[in-house]
């Protein structure tokens, strides 16, 4: 990597790990992870629930659990952020946001849009109540809040579901971010505010020149908006490469499966979906070897005995999977299996 390259990674995270300690074990979250996030890149991470997606993003941010504890190295321009509270109550909401899934339960409930929307100003710019009450408004009308000026002084509860994720859009973008992180932000939305939505990120993320993660567990909307993918299953990464590269060539089983089970509109040939078989492993109880290898129909016995490493096996692209010929799993996808 030159000089160039390195100076434009804005996020570099390395072997980190989450655990949450219960009454009855311990839970591993997030097992040894690591990846970069360029200046202006948006980055798919999928998963189905419970792969460790949002506990990733909470460790780096610095908003878990008491329970949970976060080790490794997460670097944001060069500096080091994990578990330093002083520097991520400086850059959290200002430099770094985040669009949480629940858009209710996200904001006060108690206190008008205008007076959550301005805090966050206040707090980080040190502006004017008025300056940043005219800043939140030409932000509602940048996500594309009707009658932002009069709309700012009501409660949530006032707003529909499709408006309140508006809210927290512009709430997160309020202080031009340097990298966005979408928790699911369609989630619960119907398809017409979900394509909405996803313009108004892709727009602002374009006009602000800002980083995005978009976490989600459907391949659609990485499709939609992303350059590059991070496939999680069981708290790691299992495979990361560009979207044309992880649709059209996955190389991981779980990839494969998770396409195949998509339906296609060019498909009318009346099959059943394909489906992976069995569910999600238990965190607190991973399975010995690859988390995946009691769902998969290419396991090996190597893969019930040892984790498969995340290695490059071609120009940027990575995957944890002992199967050396993995033509059949794009095989598998042409036919629809």
């Amino acid at each position: 990597m030159n000089e160039n390259e390195n100076n434009n990674i804005l996020l570099d995270v390395k072997n980190l790990t989450t655990t949450f300690s219960t009454q009855e074990g311990n839970v591993a979250a997030v097992n040894d992870l690591s990846f970069q996030i360029k200046a202006g890149e948006t980055l798919g991470v999928v998963g189905e629930s419970g792969s460790g997606k949002s506990q990733l993003f909470m460790s780096i941010l610095g908003l878990l659990a008491n329970n949970g504890k976060a080790e490794g190295s997460v670097k944001y321009k060069g500096k080091e952020i994990l578990n330093q509270k002083k520097t991520l109550e400086e850059i959290r909401g200002d430099r770094l946001s985040m669009i949480f899934q629940d858009s209710m339960t996200s904001l006060n409930p108690f206190v008008k849009i205008s007076d959550q929307l301005t805090e966050v100003l206040m707090v980080h710019r040190g502006i004017s109540y008025n300056d940043a009450l005219n800043e939140a408004i030409n932000m509602l009308d940048m996500v594309s809040i009707p009658r932002a000026k009069t709309r700012v002084h009501r409660y949530p509860h006032e707003f529909s579901g499709g408006m309140r994720q508006r809210v927290m859009i512009a709430m997160s973008l309020i202080c031009k971010p340097d990298l966005l992180i979408a928790d699911e932000p369609t989630t619960a939305l119907d398809v017409t505010v979900q394509a909405q939505i996803l313009d108004i990120i892709d727009n602002l993320k374009k006009e602000l020149n800002m980083a995005v993660v978009m976490i989600t567990h459907d391949l659609g909307v990485v499709a939609r908006v992303a350059e590059n993918v991070m496939v999680m299953y069981g708290g790691r990464a299992i495979e990361k490469g560009t979207v044309d590269e992880i649709f059209y060539t996955p190389s991981h089983p779980y990839t494969a499966g998770l396409l195949a089970s998509m339906p296609r509109l060019d498909d009318d040939s009346n099959k059943a979906l394909y489906t992976i078989q069995g569910s999600p492993p238990n965190l607190q109880n991973l399975p010995v070897g690859c988390a995946f290898s009691p769902r998969c129909e290419y396991v090996m016995d190597q893969c019930k005995t040892s984790v498969p490493p995340l290695e490059c096996f071609d120009v940027n692209r990575h995957r944890a999977c002992f199967l050396d010929n993995y033509q059949d799993l794009i095989e598998n996808i042409n036919r629809g299996q």
